[in-house]
């Protein structure tokens, strides 16, 4: 997760809007208590889809991406919700600068409550793969300000994924753009507004390999140069990446830049960078041994100082790094220890690890597109997608952790209709509330409307279940009619726990098998049939409540 420096905005995953018009429209419902999130769900006539978010210092939430209308057709759109979950604007591309159609891919917002959004928009031919650069400033009010379209040299595929604002209201954006090389192969393309909308510098980029290069993440620093990373080709061939990081100053001049590679032949693909207030930049992403779709990636995260110079290197994370005022950050991703395991970790500012949690979900799930957020007390909460890999359905996954890493608790959003449900963006706001957005399936398109919704949940600080959950359950055959359980207890002032059970995997008939006291975190489950597979849930319990499930876990009694 990122934030913009020096600005009261609160940054988070991806986003993205272009030139609107103030529109009323977009439905919202909202419920919330103690224990639960706000749910706004907007519905603006059709498929409306999730792809950015924003936070202001007031607390709300700008959610960036494609919305409908009921007559038919989506543009680009901004969609502005209080903290309160109350829809205040829903902005529209008016097409002041032509183009149709597209999608919204980033959005930030400054002091002021002005929102700057970048992304793509199409010259409405069907297959003819021209989309070009947008780029939007809008009021408090949701009217556009400005709109610049930019259409590289080689008039073909241009997408901005990133935007930034500094202090003055100059506008950073880049993304990746067709060039002249290779046959017309992508370059990074950075691009510099004025803050009424002048274009005052353009760079593009492009790696030894003169091949396909693309921007991964964009920030400003806060000494006031822009710092972007990504991936650059370095073979002609164009099979393997390397990691890369410039910083331009606000002149446009490059002031240094680091390529990273982590052995010849090995393939690197960056996915978020942030940086810390004494000016020290993270990026974290994977690597694999060559460029084949057999090579497995492993998380690797680099630690640059202002001046380029690589302080550290971190093999874990992966997906997503928020750091924080003291030069602290979170690293979300997996590790190789257990391998594969998702997982969140805590490092101070010199690099060393303070803690590590895995992050355990069923064994019929699956995680993606993982994003981390710290508040100020030192908490963290997570947002990713989970797929039920039978079922092949998507569900929202918040969790947020102490500041001592322990998992508080989980929340799993499964939509009216039990559809798929995908995160799109993830921010926590100065009031400590963690706010969610993303796209939710609402049903198959009719003359009455449904399909997608945009669907943002906030969690406020106080959100959470006075019994937690008991979590890291694990389920291990120990003889060929017993299964010994595991897990870590988060309540701390529980009655006890009471623990559940089913044949196989996937299964859903589990029925309640025993009952264990107070601190009690192991069991063994006997009686079961020799080389077979069962399945585990454990849930805490007092006198007047009983918390959510831990993950599922699976176990197979030994077949001798």
């Amino acid at each position: 997760m990122r934030r913009t420096p020096n600005l009261p905005v609160f940054r988070l995953l991806v986003a993205a809007v272009m030139a609107l018009s103030v529109l009323p429209g977009g439905t919202a419902v909202a419920a919330a208590d103690t224990d639960a999130p706000q749910v706004v769900r907007f519905h603006g006539g059709g498929y409306d889809r999730a792809d950015s978010l924003a936070i202001d210092a007031a607390g709300n939430a700008y959610v960036g991406g494609s919305v409908d209308s009921a007559s038919g057709g989506s543009t680009f759109a901004v969609v502005k919700l209080s903290p309160q979950g109350t829809v205040l604007w829903t902005g529209r591309y008016s097409g002041s600068r032509g183009g149709v159609g597209g999608s919204a891919l980033a959005v930030t917002a400054d002091g002021a409550g002005n929102v700057y959004a970048a992304g793509w928009t199409g010259d409405g031919v069907i297959f003819n793969n021209n989309i070009d650069y947008l780029v939007v400033k809008l009021g408090p009010d949701g009217a556009e300000r400005w709109a610049q379209r930019y259409d590289g040299p080689a008039q073909g595929f241009d997408q901005a994924t990133e935007v930034a604002v500094d202090g003055t209201g100059s506008v950073y954006v880049s993304g990746f753009s067709y060039g002249q090389n290779q046959g017309q192969a992508f370059d990074w393309t950075t691009q510099k507004y004025s803050a009424t909308g002048a274009l005052l510098w353009e760079r593009r980029h492009s790696g030894p390999g003169s091949n396909d290069d693309r921007v991964a993440d964009l920030m400003l620093a806060p000494d006031g140069n822009l710092v972007v990373t990504g991936f650059t080709k370095n073979t002609g061939d164009g099979l393997t990446n390397d990691l890369e990081t410039l910083t331009y100053d606000p002149a446009g001049n490059i002031v240094w830049q680091a390529r990273w590679t982590d052995t010849a032949g090995s393939h690197e693909t960056p996915a978020d960078l942030d940086i810390d207030a004494a000016g020290r930049i993270t990026v974290t992403g994977t690597t694999a041994e060559s460029a084949s779709p057999y090579a497995v990636p492993t998380p690797i995260t680099l630690r640059y100082d202002r001046t380029g110079a690589l302080l550290q290197t971190i093999r874990a994370g992966g997906a997503s790094v928020d750091a924080d005022s003291s030069g602290a950050f979170v690293l979300a991703g997996f590790f190789l220890e257990p391998p594969g395991v998702s997982s969140v970790a805590r490092y101070d500012a010199t690099g060393a690890r303070v803690w590590s949690t895995p992050l355990m979900v069923n064994a019929e799930d699956a995680l993606s597109g993982l994003s981390v957020g710290s508040d100020s007390a030192g908490a963290v909460t997570l947002a990713g997608t989970v797929r039920n890999v039978f079922v092949h359905n998507d569900d929202y996954l918040t969790v947020r952790y102490a500041p001592d890493g322990r998992e508080l608790w989980r929340h799993r959003f499964n939509g009216p209709v039990g559809g798929d449900d995908r995160v799109a963006g993830l921010a926590v706001d100065g009031a400590d509330t963690a706010v969610v957005t993303g796209t939710s399936w609402n049903g198959y398109l009719s003359y009455k409307g449904t399909a997608d919704d945009i669907v943002t949940l906030r969690f406020p600080a106080a959100a959470a279940p006075t019994l937690v959950a008991p979590s890291n359950l694990t389920a291990t055959g120990v003889s060929v009619s017993q299964i010994r359980l595991t897990w870590q207890d988060n309540a701390g002032t529980e009655d006890g726990f009471r623990i559940e059970r089913c044949q196989g995997i996937g299964c859903a008939g589990f029925v309640q098998v025993a009952t264990v006291g107070h601190d009690v975190t192991a069991y063994t489950d006997g009686g079961l049939a020799r080389n077979t597979q069962y399945s585990y849930r454990v849930r805490a319990f007092d006198a007047d409540e009983v918390s959510a499930y831990s993950n599922t876990a699976t176990g197979k009694t030994r077949r001798r």
